[in-house]
């Protein structure tokens, strides 16, 4: 697995510097990342257009010709085709009386804790965009994965439904494994130029609020921002195992074991990467599909799936892939054909 370049850090690296490694940085990190690992993971980037990133996407490579003495050859140039990515704003206000504040023992304490909600909330909200935000339903969000990666393509490889592997099941109870690579030319969290990057508190202060009826009361208000953005530039490096059902994986390890063999999807996925030594591939899936895996290494004779170090921790590894719980993924997904 291969080193990344430097300018491209995970939101986690760019808390620490912006925030000097602070406690208030180190909370924020651990609670984007409590039931959402691709928060913490994804590496992130400026924007290159203002609020949006422009990227050139190789379509076609030149094949060259044999040629004959005294014969030429054609010319030929490589086809391309750009694509744009825009970031989505999200924001929320957070009003608290302050006679309320007060009464704590700690009342910076108490403010935190209430923020701590709104950390929390848009998290998902923003996993939940990466995964599922689609511009043709939600136009003030951002494109995620799932629009991309929305129908399954056998043969031709040059779409991105080829990287879109069936698992078998039918209905709206079924989930997906995602396949991310993240780093240069491949796929990254987007920002607009000259702004800060990832979730970004703002203590208002103290104020005078207004209640339901319209009358005044003193109180804190607290503002919260998140501008972010999902840039795949080689879509070949990402993709996903869908129609595994939900219902099948309460089966997974036992001797009426009915769950999609997801250790050999597992392989047709990885393996649809172009090359294994760009970027860092991570694979993703809810609770519901990670617990079934470790069942399965259990009951087998396994060598794929094992226990090995990330970032500091041990999780559950596919050969050297690490898989990571995002609870944003759903077991409600219709079928993908």
């Amino acid at each position: 697995m291969s080193t990344l370049n430097q300018s491209f850090l995970s939101l986690a690296d760019v808390y620490k510097r912006e925030e000097g490694g602070s406690r208030k940085a180190a909370r924020i990190i651990e609670m984007l990342a409590e039931t959402n690992d691709i928060m913490q993971d994804a590496t992130t980037i400026e924007c290159n257009d203002g609020s949006s990133h422009i990227s050139t996407q190789r379509t076609g490579l030149p094949e060259g010709q044999f040629r004959l003495i005294n014969r030429g050859v054609k010319t030929e140039r490589s086809q391309t085709e750009q694509a744009k990515d825009a970031c989505g704003m999200l924001e929320a206000y957070s009003e608290v009386d302050k006679r309320l504040v007060m009464k704590a023992k700690s009342p910076k304490e108490f403010r935190m804790s209430e923020a701590r909600s709104f950390i929390h909330g848009m998290g998902l909200t923003m996993a939940e965009t990466v995964f599922y935000g689609n511009l043709s339903t939600s136009p003030e969000k951002f494109m995620g994965l799932a629009p991309r990666y929305n129908s399954i393509e056998q043969t031709d490889k040059t779409k991105p439904g080829y990287n879109v592997i069936d698992a078998g099941g039918e209905d709206s109870d079924n989930t997906s494994i995602w396949m991310v690579t993240f780093g240069e030319g491949l796929t990254n969290f987007i920002h607009p130029e000259n702004t800060k990057a990832g979730f970004q508190h703002t203590d208002l202060g103290e104020d005078t609020l207004k209640d339901a009826n319209g009358n005044s009361y003193q109180g804190y208000r607290d503002h919260f921002t998140w501008d972010l953005g999902l840039a795949v530039e080689d879509w070949r490096y990402n993709g996903r195992i869908a129609n595994i059902d939900v219902s099948d994986l309460l089966t997974a390890g036992t001797g009426t074991d009915t769950a999609a063999d997801l250790e050999m999807l597992l392989i047709d996925l990885v393996e649809r990467r172009p090359s294994d030594s760009r970027g860092r591939t991570v694979l993703y899936m809810n609770k519901q599909v990670h617990t079934a895996l470790r069942k399965k290494a259990l009951r087998g004779s396994n060598t794929q799936l094992r226990i090995d170090d990330f970032g500091g921790k041990k999780i559950t590894m596919f050969d050297t892939i690490p898989l990571r719980t995002c609870e944003a993924i759903l077991n409600t997904e219709g079928q993908v054909t």
